[in-house]
């Protein structure tokens, strides 16, 4: 159980990472240029929420600083895994350049399974990374062709541009756990008025698709984000500090049982087995990954302990 927690937990820093380092482009060609603005300093507090109710909350702040800008984001999620119930904290502090590009950045995870950090700093020509569980460290050096981005600085600068609904922006997102950048587009998908923590506020809705897989966020006409909604039902809602630390959850989302793939059949000696194989159907299927651990070839799945 504690290994099944430990990797879940390590999975989850994978995809934070993952939206944390975005490495920009020109783009291709059907795409328009990401324009540059300037970004506000702000201080925001969020809700939140999977299917209506509440696990938690976020802190983000912006803030400028002599030679660029600072950012720092904190949140406190209740979640479960199998059934054990599980309070995942996260806390992240990045520096940029004055034009955005990332300097430096920390990120911690700590859970009742594992502590888990990393820490790593740019000169835009190598990003060297230590990370791992606590007492687990290991090291990584990348060689970068142009600047690395963090995602507060992309949503902003979208709005700096055509607000026409269907204008596409599409980037490099940089990829730790497969060491290669993997396209994201940036869409802007409308004007809308949402509810925010003083009334209605007027939006632009942004859609944010990646390897299959569609995220929305409702943009303030200052940058600031109102709402986002991610994947597994999972949403941020801004609310003032009092609301944002108010109502603390009582039932976490059981994060395997939302993100669990059916499987058609039982093993009886499923423990014995050092290798599994799986024919796979399905929208997501071509899209599984296919890595040292596992394998795709067609419709059948590979897997080795």
């Amino acid at each position: 159980m504690r290994g099944a927690l430990t990797f879940a937990l390590v999975a989850t820093w994978v995809a934070l990472v993952a939206v944390l380092v975005r490495k920009q482009s020109d783009g291709p060609r059907d795409a328009s240029p990401l324009p540059v603005a300037a970004i506000e300093q702000r201080d925001e507090w969020f809700g939140v929420y999977h299917d209506g109710q509440k696990v938690g909350h976020a802190h983000r702040i912006t803030a400028r600083t002599p030679d660029g800008y600072a950012f720092y984001e904190d949140s406190v999620v209740a979640l479960a895994m199998l059934g054990t119930p599980q309070t995942l904290r996260t806390a992240l502090a990045a520096t940029t350049s004055a034009e955005y590009a990332l300097r430096s950045f920390r990120f911690t995870l700590v859970s009742p399974a594992t502590v888990f950090s990393a820490a790593g700093a740019s000169d835009d020509h190598t990003l060297t990374v230590r990370y791992g569980p606590a007492g687990q460290p290991a090291d990584l050096r990348l060689p970068l062709t142009e600047p690395i981005y963090l995602p507060s600085t992309l949503r902003p600068r979208v709005l700096a541009g055509d607000r026409k609904p269907g204008t596409r922006y599409t980037v490099p997102v940089f990829s730790p756990l497969a060491l290669r950048n993997q396209p994201m587009t940036i869409v802007v998908d409308g004007v809308e008025t949402v509810a925010g923590p003083r009334g209605p506020v007027e939006t632009v809705r942004l859609l944010e698709e990646q390897e299959g897989i569609t995220a929305r966020a409702w943009i303030d006409p200052d940058g600031g984000v109102v709402r986002e909604e991610a994947a597994l039902g999972f949403t941020l809602a801004r609310e003032d500090e009092q609301h944002a630390l108010a109502d603390a959850p009582h039932a976490p989302v059981d994060l395997a049982m939302i993100s669990r793939v059916p499987v058609e059949g039982s093993l009886d000696d499923a423990r014995e087995r050092t290798r599994l194989e799986l024919r796979v159907r399905g929208g997501a299927a071509t899209r599984i990954p296919d890595d040292r651990r596992q394998h795709l070839h067609g419709d059948l799945l590979s897997i080795a302990r």
